[in-house]
């Protein structure tokens, strides 16, 4: 009796065993396809996830910031599912709008395909041309102070150094090069030409832009030493920026100009493959709320 009932506890236990062993949940899934997140038969997966982050511009996301965008996307989807079981969806100004969303997301996403297949390159004609025949863009609408400094540590120092530069016995690009401690003395203290709001400092700022080209302050005192500062150019409002120095903003000019000629042509080819009709008096009824004579059934679309 008990080597049958020590017989029956081995069956049962190997039994158990293999139980055990045919019934271990399968290995997670790896790579893009592993799922983070259920809401009844919607998944949200590695891959959905990084999609995600990637068109949220953020595909350096923390491991919080991600568990925090998993929670939301659960919270968004629970709403989402109840919506749908109460049939909003079938709610007729709800679907226009869904229609809106989805109709000019893909207008968009074939804008931007369209952007990508553009080429990046501004030629040097490309951009003399631009340059030349849009000149009303490029005009200067605050004058600008061409502007050099020389940084000094101490009070004592900077007077005597300002002293011996306005009596002319030493130069002032010679000074800002050798003694400065400002990071322009690789350039002998020249910053290039300035608005006044490129200085943040309203007392300097002032201070510059009552000095006449040649002139020479006396040391200022700030947080990072005493400044002397030189007025060694000016340009005057009205006049015209150069074309090197806005040579970034003429590329994009002439990008967004290309890509709207390549959005026109798009769609006037579009335009003339499909059948297209705008009812102006329909409008103007529904605008005025009655007939309106003389006005032609169908206008052309205007560009």
């Amino acid at each position: 009796m008990g080597n049958m009932k020590q017989h029956t506890i081995q069956l049962w236990l190997g039994g158990l065993i293999i139980c055990l062993a045919g019934c271990e949940p399968p290995p997670p899934a790896e790579g893009f396809d592993a799922v983070v997140a259920r809401v009844n038969e919607t998944r949200l997966t590695i891959g959905d996830l990084e999609s995600d982050l990637q068109t949220a511009l953020l595909p350096i996301a923390t491991a919080q910031m991600k568990q925090n965008w998993v929670k939301k996307w659960v919270q968004a989807e629970l709403l989402a599912q109840e919506a749908m079981r109460q049939d909003l969806h079938a709610d007729r100004k709800i679907a226009r709008e869904l229609e809106k969303i989805r109709r000019d997301y893909l207008a968009n996403a074939l804008l931007e395909r369209l952007l990508e297949l553009q080429s990046p390159e501004v030629s040097d004609e490309e951009l003399e041309a631009y340059y030349k025949t849009h000149p009303k863009e490029f005009i200067r609408q605050e004058p600008e102070q061409k502007l050099s400094v020389i940084v000094l540590q101490n009070e004592s120092t900077a007077r005597e150094a300002w002293r011996q530069l306005i009596r002319g016995r030493l130069d002032f690009k010679e000074m800002a090069r050798t003694k400065s401690i400002h990071t322009s003395s690789q350039q002998e203290g020249d910053l290039g030409f300035l608005k006044k709001n490129d200085i943040s400092d309203f007392s300097v700022q002032e201070l510059v832009f009552s000095m006449k080209v040649g002139e020479i302050s006396k040391p200022v005192h700030t947080e990072s030493g005493y400044f002397i500062l030189k007025v060694t150019g000016r340009r005057e409002v009205g006049t015209v920026r150069p074309r090197e120095e806005v040579r970034s903003e003429i590329v994009n000019k002439v990008l967004q100009e290309r890509r709207r000629s390549q959005i026109k042509q798009l769609v006037e080819g579009l335009r003339h493959e499909a059948n297209v009709e705008i009812n102006i008096q329909n409008l103007i009824q529904y605008e005025y709320q009655e007939p309106t004579a003389m006005v032609p059934d169908l206008i052309p679309e205007k560009e």
